[in-house]
């Protein structure tokens, strides 16, 4: 996983299970420049996103451990922790996710899954989390009982915090309990709960059993993934690879103000695409999808592609080796560039 802020890249190395702070040099080449761990909190650092405030101070937030770690990311040092047990569950594993800067404080959400089954979520499950710098107390829980499994999310130009509820492998297969659709739920910029007079369900929307990842676009604008309409779920998921690796959702663009939806230009059908694949630079949104010379099994061929406000697209790149992850701006370290 890899996060940035003006002067560095931070990447969560799953070998080391530490957080990693990498600058840019004037030759324009990658040094590492510090790194922690948090397996003395029982954390991999790895699998937890950091929330940056400023060069001196950043975040963790462990639903799974309960607790709030405080530290420098400049210096890479941990400043603190507190612990913070209303984030547990019993029975339930927490999901730490949907994290985006609004204003001086973070959103984010919370999924929490059966421990022993995954195919279960808490019909209360937490939607929105607040989280302030050097807060007391660090955080604030913000509920909706209506729906459930949130973890894609978004923030508009006004402001506006949303979250996508639902789970599209488990609506598509059948394997859980919870309310049905894919629920969009809001809160507006400067409030601290949920806005009860908005709940936008895009499956209805957009006419789909269900909807897949969020990518931001300019305004109120967002594009998703909606499961093709004359496919047939019972017939074409047989197991989860047939959910990630073949050409079953189309890509739609959303304006989630005026509640309007089309279908993107220039763009064919593609398997779902994974939540970390989400790359906007120069106010511009990528996607990128996966080629299937062979038919509907996934291929060797990924491609990015540009995609605009009017709900077209450009194919800017493609490879047929590994997939495009990470693009952004850093400054180097003297300011050259």
């Amino acid at each position: 996983n890899f996060y940035t802020t003006d002067d560095a890249v931070y990447y969560g190395n799953f070998e080391s299970k530490t957080l990693q702070r990498y600058v840019v040099n004037s030759k324009l080449e990658t040094e590492l420049a510090g790194e922690f761990s948090l397996m003395q909190y029982g954390i991999d650092a790895a699998n937890e996103q950091p929330l940056f405030f400023s060069s001196s101070s950043a975040y963790y937030v462990s639903s799974s451990q309960g607790v709030v770690i405080h530290f420098d990311p400049t210096r890479m040092e941990i400043l603190g922790s507190t612990e913070v047990p209303e984030l547990l569950r019993d029975g339930y594993a927490g999901w730490f996710g949907g994290v985006a800067r609004v204003g001086d404080r973070f959103l984010a959400t919370i999924r929490y899954d059966d421990a022993e089954d995954y195919t279960k979520t808490a019909p209360d499950s937490t939607l929105a989390v607040a989280i302030e710098d050097d807060p007391e107390p660090p955080l604030q829980l913000l509920r909706e009982a209506q729906v459930a499994a949130a973890s894609y999310s978004f923030v508009d130009d006004e402001g506006n915090y949303y979250a996508l509820a639902g789970d599209s492998w488990m609506q598509l297969t059948k394997l859980h309990d919870l309310p049905g659709g894919s629920p969009l739920v809001r809160v507006r910029a400067g409030r601290d709960e949920l806005d009860s007079d908005y709940l936008l369900d895009l499956n209805e929307l957009i006419g789909t059993p269900s909807v897949n990842g969020i990518w931001p676009l300019s305004g109120s604008k967002i594009v998703v993934q909606a499961w093709a309409h004359d496919v047939d779920p019972d017939v074409a998921l047989k197991t989860p690879d047939d959910y990630w690796t073949a050409p079953h959702f189309e890509w739609t663009m959303v304006d989630v103000a005026n509640e309007t939806a089309e279908p993107l230009q220039g763009i064919a059908r593609g398997a779902a695409g994974y939540a970390l694949l989400r790359m906007r630079v120069d106010e511009t949104t990528y996607v990128q999808q996966y080629g299937f010379p062979g038919g509907t099994d996934i291929g060797e061929n990924v491609e990015l592609y540009a995609v605009h406000d009017d709900a077209t697209t450009e194919k800017v790149a493609a490879t047929s080796v590994g997939d495009f992850r990470f693009m952004s701006r850093v400054k180097t370290v003297d300011g050259s560039h």
